[in-house]
């Protein structure tokens, strides 16, 4: 199963190799304040940018994206109609964030850098996930330099998470459009991969001349697992090359003892590799491999036992934009989850029979129009396709919160608007 998706991987990246160049600018340089915001608030023409800031030292900025939206989803078959699960109208922030960051010169090309990040619910005034803290986002304090590269300590963004923004072209500012859940998710349950890492470090290269970036995470401790006294470590691996139209990152991370699928002391695992090729300066394409798994102990009792539940996915998108208008199309599919020893039973997406059918298929379109650098409207529309034990939702603002509420087999559907403002 791992060979036939990295074998795929090295079909596709042969397959880009031999295309005509295009007068693109993917990259791994790091970018500037400006370009930082336009990374999220228009991927399809922002370039891939570094882990580092480009920006004069002694500067104070505040600065934010906000993304309101009104989306109306619903869900048809196996649970349509059903209590606790009627179609919506909902309003959403879509993303929206604010912070503020700057960066001091100390002189023979070093500098240090700051930044405390934080989401913000347009519709309520408070942070999005309502835990109250002021910094929910990357926050760190850092150092910089063109030759040593960039370290940062603080809450932050993995190397795997950072990847979601990379395969596809709306950032994370349209979640039901998204293939995020697909990608991120096993049968819909969640290995927090999508989560920033508390108490970490992170350290990335200088882009060299051969246009090769290394990236490494490590968090000893986020929490610490009282259930087991074993710490929930992360780590994360990568390499990325970017140069003329090219851009291509592999990934892997590793976070322990999270007891999201498999219990005891457990390693949650993801290989990935994400890309994006401009085939000419308005036509570009994104791709994105996953292989995702859980080690560690299922069952009860004397069924108890190490096992494994893995899956593998794939996504695709291709954006063009005509002048002030964009056009997004996206495909994501999840192949049925794989369970091996103990695990094999030990839930319903395991039982005998049942595996094979928890994949799930996706597509979107997305349609923007650019009035400036900073304000864009968008329009969306999006389905999932479920097997029939498939779990599958929208990310952020699915039909049915809890995965555990689920019944298998929906295929819920999602359509929008949202306006886009950076600061």
């Amino acid at each position: 199963m791992k060979r036939r998706i990295f074998a795929t991987a090295g079909l596709v990246c042969a397959c880009i190799a031999s295309m005509a160049p295009a007068r693109a600018q993917e990259s791994g340089a790091a970018p500037t304040f400006a370009d930082s915001e336009a990374a999220d608030f228009n991927p399809l023409t922002g370039i891939v940018g570094g882990d580092g800031f480009n920006v004069p030292g002694n500067v104070l900025q505040i600065y934010g994206l906000l993304n309101p939206g009104i989306s109306y989803i619903r869900a048809t078959g196996a649970r349509n109609g059903q209590s606790g699960e009627p179609a919506n109208a909902a309003f959403a922030s879509n993303g929206s964030y604010w912070g503020i960051r700057g960066a001091e010169d100390l002189g023979a090309g070093w500098q240090v850098l700051f930044q405390l990040e934080n989401t913000i619910n347009v519709g309520t005034g408070t942070n999005t996930d309502g835990s109250g803290n002021f910094s929910g986002r990357d926050t760190f304090l850092g150092v910089q330099n063109n030759t040593f590269g960039v370290m940062k300590l603080g809450l932050l963004t993995s190397p795997l998470y950072n990847s979601v923004g990379i395969y596809k072209f709306i950032g994370n500012q349209l979640p039901i459009a998204s293939p995020t859940t697909l990608m991120t998710t096993i049968n819909g349950t969640s290995l927090q991969f999508n989560n920033r890492v508390a108490n970490s470090v992170l350290y990335s290269t200088s882009k060299d001349s051969s246009g090769l970036v290394g990236h490494f995470l490590y968090s000893n401790s986020q929490s610490g697992n009282a259930n087991t006294g074993n710490r929930d470590s992360v780590y994360s691996l990568s390499g990325s090359y970017g140069e003329g139209p090219l851009y291509l990152q592999y990934i892997y991370e590793s976070r322990s003892n999270q007891g999201k699928l498999a219990k005891g002391e457990s390693n949650d695992w993801s290989h990935r590799i994400v890309g994006r090729y401009a085939l000419t300066d308005t036509f570009k394409l994104a791709f994105g491999l996953d292989y995702s798994g859980s080690d560690g102990t299922y069952g009860k009792n004397a069924t108890a036992g190490q096992g494994r539940i893995s899956r593998q996915a794939a996504t695709i998108s291709l954006g063009k934009s005509f002048g002030r208008h964009e056009i997004l199309g996206t495909y994501a599919i999840a192949r049925g989850v794989r369970c091996t020893g103990a695990a094999i039973g030990s839930s319903a997406s395991c039982m005998p029979g049942v595996s094979s059918s928890t994949g799930a298929q996706q597509a979107s379109l997305v349609y923007e129009y650019v009035f400036s650098k900073r304000t864009l409207v968008s329009t969306f529309v999006s389905h999932i396709w479920n097997r029939s034990a498939g779990l599958y939702d929208f990310d952020s603002v699915p039909v049915v919160q809890s995965v555990n509420a689920r019944t298998a087999g929906v295929n819920p559907t999602g359509f929008g608007f949202a306006i886009m403002h950076i600061f």
